[in-house]
């Protein structure tokens, strides 16, 4: 939705199922998140060859996690919590072409997210309570996109190669209470907390089939200290 004077407009909404299993506990989570995002972006013309591009979205999803535990020989305990989680983003980039039929796009994001844990308490075998959690991160990315765009079999085929570093200026950890009532102790959980700088690749081509349909897919690493990061999507997209 919108024109060249205002921009371009748009919305998306998502469902995801999936599962998370522990390696140090006979447990397992499985998950269902409904999701929505409101996006917006603008191209303004430098010159001939070269042109800015704005940027911005607003997701918001919610989870609904079903876990089942089994601790010490003891019967099946299982608990269930949502999570709600928003993302709001922005970028600023500039586009070049240049020899070859070569883009280059220096480019500067903004990432920020913030997501909270709903308490709960477990039912059977040795349940525990837990209490709510909060997540805060203010991620700020810069970097260089190398594209282009060519023909296979007379049909557009664009490619290209996104690098940046990644640094967290603002990261606010989950952690929460966590009590069992069967042994009377307390203690406090807390999130993974990987390294505030990292390094982000990207890859992405897309083939333009005809006037309505194309075929798409991509490759995501992000490399923060020991961790890592994989992300794989493909598709087919149809335009109306």
């Amino acid at each position: 939705m919108g024109g060249e004077d205002e921009g371009i407009w748009g919305i998306a909404f998502g469902q995801l199922y999936g599962h998370a299993r522990s390696r140090d506990f006979q447990g397992h989570n499985t998950q269902d998140t409904l999701m929505g995002s409101l996006y917006w972006g603008r191209l303004m013309e430098e010159s001939n060859r070269a042109c800015w591009i704005f940027k911005g979205s607003l997701t918001w999803a919610e989870t609904r996690n079903n876990m089942t535990s089994r601790l010490g020989g003891a019967p099946a305990s299982t608990g269930k919590w949502n999570n709600e989680t928003w993302l709001a983003q922005a970028e600023v980039s500039r586009t070049a072409d240049c020899a070859g039929g070569w883009r280059l796009t220096p480019f500067v994001r903004m990432e920020f997210t913030h997501g909270r844990q709903d308490a709960f308490r477990e039912q059977g075998g040795y349940g525990r309570d837990f209490g709510g959690a909060a997540l805060k991160r203010l991620s700020i990315p810069v970097g260089l996109e190398i594209g282009r765009t060519d023909e296979w079999k007379g049909r557009p085929w664009a490619q290209s190669l996104r690098v940046s570093y990644v640094g967290d200026v603002l990261r606010d950890v989950p952690e929460a209470t966590v009590y069992s009532p069967y042994s009377d102790m307390g203690w406090r959980g807390r999130a993974v907390s990987p390294e505030r700088h990292g390094l982000r690749a990207e890859y992405n081509t897309s083939l333009q089939c005809n006037e309505r349909w194309s075929v798409y897919g991509g490759y995501g690493l992000e490399v923060r200290g020991s961790s890592c990061y994989h992300r794989v999507n493909a598709g087919v997209s149809r335009s109306f």
